[in-house]
């Protein structure tokens, strides 16, 4: 097992430190099959889950009453009370795939964090990621270009991928279906797969079968970057 102290938020379950930490705040470990709710909305706890296996979505409700995901959580992954998706009550998490988390309480791990200066920047690390995630969300909505909302989405989910050492040769497991992708970013489903055609024949990216491969992440970026 790796001894080091993490340098971002991911959990890492072979890291001596994270399970150390764990079983400070009193940790309960759970498993939870696909498509089942870890959280229901209007009944999150003060509590902050770590997902230390398996991929999850976070989703609450627009001002017409439509569930919307704002956020595809990877392992690694720590999920706040207070986090971006504003008022903790219209939260709900679910899990993608098979999903093993972690659940503490939020104001043990943040005392903790005031005693301890790296950890505290792990948190502010956390906070920061889900406003960086807020403003893609954001610019994704902005624009009318379909083809730009894709490829962001697919640029910041694969550069989160490599921070959490989860890619290997340019690929990534990703079970995320197409019509959540759609509900993410705002499109159809039938106009989401048309555009994913179109990267595909660009060869900018692959992604089907449950792996997202980009095949050249600058040209990726340079067709983000092309709407500003």
């Amino acid at each position: 097992m790796e001894e080091t102290r993490p340098l971002s938020s991911v959990y890492n379950e072979n890291n001596v430190w994270w399970l150390s930490l764990l079983h400070q705040l009193g940790a309960n470990r759970r498993q939870f099959p696909p498509r089942r709710q870890i959280v229901a909305e209007r009944s999150w706890p003060a509590e902050t889950v770590v997902i230390a296996r398996g991929w999850a979505f976070s989703a609450t409700r627009d001002v017409r009453g439509k569930r919307r995901i704002v956020k595809f959580h990877i392992p690694g992954d720590l999920v706040l009370n207070m986090g971006l998706s504003g008022s903790r009550h219209n939260r709900s998490l679910e899990a993608i795939s098979a999903t093993t988390i972690y659940r503490f309480e939020s104001q043990a791990f943040l005392d903790m964090c005031f005693e301890d200066k790296e950890l505290y920047l792990n948190l502010l690390n956390s906070i920061n990621v889900d406003r960086r995630q807020l403003d893609i969300l954001i610019t994704q909505l902005k624009t009318n270009r379909a083809e730009l909302r894709l490829a962001s989405f697919f640029l910041e989910l694969f550069r989160r991928l490599k921070s959490a050492r989860l890619v290997e040769e340019n690929g990534a497991d990703c079970p995320i279906k197409l019509n959540q992708i759609a509900n993410n970013i705002g499109l159809s489903d039938a106009y989401v797969g048309k555009v994913l055609a179109g990267l595909h024949r660009s060869e900018l990216l692959e992604f089907r079968d449950g792996r997202l491969n980009v095949l050249q992440e600058l040209e990726l970026e340079k067709l983000c970057m092309s709407d500003l």
